[in-house]
């Protein structure tokens, strides 16, 4: 059961991402939470694109999901 939910957040949460980078829209903050720990790398990184309105596409996104229950 508690695979079933994490294979369906998992899923969900990826087609996020990818509608992220199909349509260049930063929902999550990506560019804000990176910019405020990483400001130097995160230019750096933007400025060596061609297209700076897609520096998501170029960002590898990884999940860890953890479904804890009481019973």
């Amino acid at each position: 059961m508690k695979n079933a939910f994490k294979d369906t957040i998992n899923k969900s949460v990826f087609e996020l991402i990818n509608n992220m980078k199909t349509y260049k829209t930063d929902i999550l903050f990506v560019y804000d939470n990176i910019n405020r720990f990483h400001h130097k790398k995160l230019k750096n990184y933007i400025n060596s694109l061609e297209d700076k309105s897609d520096y998501l596409s170029q960002i590898e996104f990884k999940t860890e999901i953890k479904i804890k229950s009481k019973v």
